[in-house]
């Protein structure tokens, strides 16, 4: 903590802000007014901008957030306001890097040498005075009635900035401003001091999010897929497990995986190893996210038929496509309650057609001859002559 004689000697110099070298280059009356029912003209409101007292604010740090997006070579923290609600000040700082402000509430009784931290609010944002008479609290702010707690803040959602401020007296404030009035200034005017600001973009990692890609999915062949099922997608979409994870974190292998740590490149390598990591190999598939479901049809997350779902070969007959062709007399159909079943019928009705023709297509009865029914005979097994012989006695002389 700073000495008291530094703050001592911080009332009579411009520190912690810039000093002043022509302020009045910068100003515009559009940019740098007193507002209030006062009847000041625009000249005696610049001058309180330029002789901003330098006993009211003695010293001031601000953190600048790794989301900030605050850039150390061109961008800056400046005080943007001073709000006179009796009895209290309201100072409010921004910067040109984030849009969120910063606020400071001061008795005007206050001892001197008080120092507060306080954390950025969003855009819109009105602080509520002590007094629960004050017009300065906005119907559509909702501040709370507890102290600010940086991390009630969503997930990931952390203040932009944060800052703290030592002030000193207030009689030269008191004598500038009458109740409800409010200065503003442009913010090339009061600057704070470049050494004043420390920026932690790109300083660490504030919070991980745990996300996997989806699995890659067997495709099927064209003639393989039922019309209810759909092709595999084009899209590689991540689902996300947690988000913003805090705190002491642990990374550990799980199946088939090594972490390695490479100190030189500032680096953690999640990699990929057989049999590596805490499980080794699983034996058997495993969902990747939450509510991940198995493709119609497969026993798989990743599609597909099982190894006993696959016939490789047919009395040693394999390939890419193993055709079975049915002889005259025999059918091949599947079982209605099993598709992985396929019957075979040996019902002759093919050998019927072949000795007889096809009686349907025909408009007269076939009157076979001795000699025909003996050719048939000879071409027709002997599970079958006694039905071949009456057929042949019906149409006989």
């Amino acid at each position: 903590m700073a000495r008291a004689g530094f703050y001592n000697e911080n009332e009579y110099r411009d520190y912690p802000f810039l000093t002043q070298v022509a302020p009045f280059g910068i100003l515009r009356e559009e940019d740098v007014s007193l507002s209030s029912s006062s009847s000041l003209s625009s000249e005696s409101s610049a001058e309180p901008l330029i002789a901003l007292p330098h006993e009211a604010i003695v010293d001031f740090g601000a953190i600048m957030g790794i989301r900030s997006g605050f850039d150390e070579q061109t961008d800056w923290v400046y005080l943007y306001r001073i709000t006179y609600e009796a009895p209290y000040f309201i100072f409010e700082f921004r910067n040109t890097a984030c849009n969120e402000s910063i606020f400071f509430i001061r008795h005007q009784g206050a001892n001197p040498w008080t120092i507060s931290w306080e954390t950025s609010r969003p855009p819109g944002y009105e602080p509520t005075l002590p007094s629960s008479q004050s017009s300065f609290s906005s119907s559509s702010s909702s501040a709370p009635s507890e102290p600010f707690n940086p991390w009630d803040f969503e997930p990931c959602e952390e203040p932009c900035w944060e800052a703290y401020i030592v002030t000193g007296f207030y009689n030269d404030l008191l004598d500038m401003m009458s109740d409800g009035d409010t200065i503003y200034f442009h913010r090339g005017v009061w600057t704070i001091e470049p050494c004043r600001v420390q920026s932690l973009v790109d300083s660490f990692v504030a919070s991980i999010n745990l996300a996997n890609r989806a699995r890659k999915h067997v495709t099927l062949p064209e003639r393989c897929r039922s019309s209810s099922s759909s092709s595999v997608a084009d899209e590689d979409p991540v689902h996300l497990n947690r988000a913003c994870l805090l705190g002491d974190l642990k990374f550990k292998g799980g199946y088939n995986c090594i972490i390695r740590q490479e100190d030189g490149n500032n680096a953690i390598v999640i990699d990929g190893a057989v049999g590596g990591g805490d499980f080794g190999q699983p034996c058997e598939e495993f969902p990747y996210y939450p509510g991940e479901e198995k493709p119609e049809g497969s026993k798989h997350y990743s599609g597909g038929p099982t190894c006993g779902e696959i016939a490789k070969t047919i009395n040693g007959k394999g390939g890419r496509t193993v055709r079975l062709d049915p002889g005259p007399g025999f059918n091949i159909s599947t079982d209605p309650d099993d598709p992985s079943l396929l019957i075979v019928n040996a019902d002759m009705d093919d050998l019927l057609v072949e000795c007889f023709g096809d009686s349907e297509s025909s408009s007269e009865p076939i009157t076979p001859t001795p000699e025909s029914s003996v050719s048939s005979v000879s071409s027709v097994s002997s599970e079958s002559l006694s039905s071949l012989s009456s057929s042949s006695s019906v149409g006989g002389p």
